[in-house]
């Protein structure tokens, strides 16, 4: 008779806490960290240097594409990160930034704030570059 209850004890749990199919979670799924993509377009052909303003959320650090480099840091209480990439600067993937939710992505933006010739190190109009966010 023991026996008899623990089977029966033991089938309530499982049906209580297993089935599985059944979940009635609401809500944005979980948030998914990694890294989206900067992408420069316009670029000139004498371009070395970019002063970048991002904002959307938060960055936890930068990598920088191919033979360039890349340096960042929080401003403005963190609501903005700024990055300088330098390098031979061409069109095509420039930086990659690290942030906690790759599914925001679309609410990242890019300023260009400076450019700087990379022989000279004069500083270039910006007008007619771009960055843009990939992920």
């Amino acid at each position: 008779m023991r026996s008899a209850w623990r089977l029966m004890a033991l089938g309530l749990i499982a049906s209580v806490t297993g089935c599985g199919g059944d979940d009635t979670r609401t809500g944005p799924p979980p948030a998914l960290a990694g890294e989206i993509t900067l992408v420069l377009s316009g670029s000139g052909s004498t371009d070395g240097a970019v002063l970048l303003r991002i904002s959307g959320g938060p960055v936890e650090g930068i990598t920088p594409g191919g033979a360039l480099t890349a340096e960042g840091t929080l401003v403005a209480g963190g609501a903005q990160f700024r990055a300088v990439v330098t390098g031979t600067l061409v069109n095509g993937d420039i930086a990659r930034i690290r942030v906690p939710d790759v599914g925001a992505a679309g609410d990242y933006s890019v300023v260009i704030e400076q450019v700087a010739d990379g022989a000279t190190f004069a500083l270039l109009d910006p007008a007619g570059r771009a960055v843009t966010v990939r992920r």
